[in-house]
């Protein structure tokens, strides 16, 4: 074990503290009366005074916690020596077997020159290719690939060879492209994979089961509809009840429930007529191609709006009335106008820009600016999202009109409309489906910091945690003992 600040191992002698508080214990004598002492000559009085060291244990324990922080402040690390060693092979933990069948001669190579087999994961353990070919790691990683090899080279010396041998799938490489000091070679597995998952289902006007498929495969995702008619009810499709509700099977997956509801969505138009029309040709369009059930209405007056309301769209200056029952408000805000040229940056890939040419400044974007869910070029909050007694509100600091963006000419509206109607459920949709795409094995490769490249063959193994926990501990039992120290004391 060494210090990276050793300086900091001076403040040991501060056990002289605890030394001088428990050495120096003076006891008063005491006096006892012995009878009449009328004929007796007075003397001088003396005094006693007992000098010793008083509490064994709890001396020692306060020197070791003084002890135990100043090396704390010092940085202790533990040196590891990685001179006779060769190099590191670390392999995928869930797919070890279709792995080393890929890569076989490459890592038997490896391990004949002396190279040490690790396993992927956080504590890099030690280990076999047999323990590693029988082990059955099903539990999802918290750390990304690039994590993990960035947290090797921290561990490992500059320039040791680590050997990397993965599938490259897309989904375990998140996060930044790390920067490593040591000598990585990365070697990519492809498997050749097609995933088609059934995500969500409904019921259509003619009484059929619309289907949602999620089709993914090395290349990329697509989501595809198919009517469920009743030729394909029994062999891909099967459909069953459970407590009321609609389930339906594709090829032996899990069973999605059939959505029955409709969804009411509202338009308060007030003088904003032209805004709503545009809304309204959006919606459908999007209940069209979907053949969700929608059920989209403009209305200008208040007193006609429904009492259920999944979405209204309040397209008014006014506030909006206390009574109105919605889940969801898309509403205009109020404030100052400012004439810009920039573009829509939203949450949905779009083949051409968006042009903005107005938005509005609101006061209440300084204080509390929610969510953002789109945004202009300047990176000023064009919708942002907030919960407003369990209603989920929705802030456009501009209009949905041609004098102020391109929003309603551009092809991509119903999309981008379609995106934010149903954002919890295309959430939860891609939280599920298996995602098979993947990455480039050139962009696999983490970059070398050539820059912070240290001759050194050892590295070194930070120790604060472990002192840390001594230091706790060690403070408990100090504080237990004193305090029952003095309750005996007072008994």
């Amino acid at each position: 074990m060494s210090f990276l600040n050793p300086i900091w191992l001076y403040a040991i002698s501060g056990i002289i503290i605890p030394i001088a508080i428990h050495f120096w214990n003076i006891k008063e004598g005491k006096a006892f009366p012995v009878g009449s002492i009328a004929l007796l000559e007075k003397s001088t009085k003396k005094y006693t005074r007992t000098l010793r060291i008083n509490e064994w244990l709890l001396l020692i324990l306060r020197c070791l916690l003084i002890i135990l922080l100043a090396m704390l402040l010092a940085k202790p690390v533990k040196q590891q020596n990685f001179n006779n060693r060769r190099g590191w092979i670390l392999i995928d933990n869930q797919n070890t077997g279709d792995v080393y069948n890929y890569f076989k001669a490459a890592i038997d190579s490896l391990l004949n020159k002396g190279f040490e087999l690790h396993q992927f994961d956080e504590g890099f353990e030690r280990t076999s290719l047999k323990d590693a070919l029988s082990s059955k790691d099903t539990v999802a990683r918290e750390m990304s690939y690039w994590k993990l090899i960035k947290k090797a080279g921290n561990k490992l010396p500059a320039s040791f060879p680590v050997y990397v041998f993965t599938s490259n799938r897309l989904t375990n490489f998140k996060g930044e492209r790390p920067q490593v000091s040591i000598d990585v070679k990365w070697f990519g597995y492809t498997p050749d994979t097609v995933t088609t998952q059934l995500v969500k289902a409904w019921r259509v006007s003619n009484g059929n089961i619309r289907a949602m498929l999620a089709n993914s495969s090395m290349a990329g995702n697509m989501f595809s509809y198919e009517d469920v008619l009743s030729d394909k009810i029994g062999n891909e499709y099967k459909v069953s009840s459970n407590n009321g509700q609609s389930l339906i099977t594709y090829n032996n997956q899990p069973p999605v429930v059939v959505d029955t509801a409709t969804l009411h969505i509202s338009i308060y138009a007030d003088k904003y007529k032209q805004d709503a029309s545009y809304i309204k040709a959006s919606l459908d369009a999007i209940k069209e191609f979907t053949k969700q059930n929608i059920q989209a209405t403009i209305f200008n007056s208040i007193a006609n709006l429904p009492e259920k309301i999944n979405w209204l769209f309040w397209l008014s200056n006014d506030a909006i009335p206390s009574n109105v029952n919605a889940e969801n408000i898309f509403r205009y805000v109020e404030g100052k106008t400012i004439d810009e040229s920039s573009f829509i940056s939203a949450n949905y890939i779009m083949a051409e820009p968006i042009a903005v040419n107005k938005i509005i400044l609101a006061d209440s974007l300084k204080s509390k600016p929610g969510r953002q869910i789109w945004k202009d070029g300047f990176g000023n909050p064009l919708l942002t999202n907030e919960i407003d007694n369990n209603i989920s509100v929705y802030n456009f600091y501009s209009r949905l009109n041609p004098q102020w963006n391109g929003f309603v000419w551009s092809d991509a509206f119903p999309a981008i409309l379609l995106h934010l109607i149903f954002e919890k459920e295309i959430a939860n949709i891609n939280a599920t489906y298996v995602d098979e795409r993947m990455i480039d094995e050139r962009q696999m490769q983490p970059a070398f910091a050539a820059d912070s490249v240290n001759k050194s063959v050892s590295a070194t193994e930070d120790l604060s945690t472990v002192f840390w926990i001594m230091v706790f501990l060690l403070f408990c039992a100090e504080r237990i003992i004193s305090f029952r120290t003095k309750t005996g004391a007072a008994a």
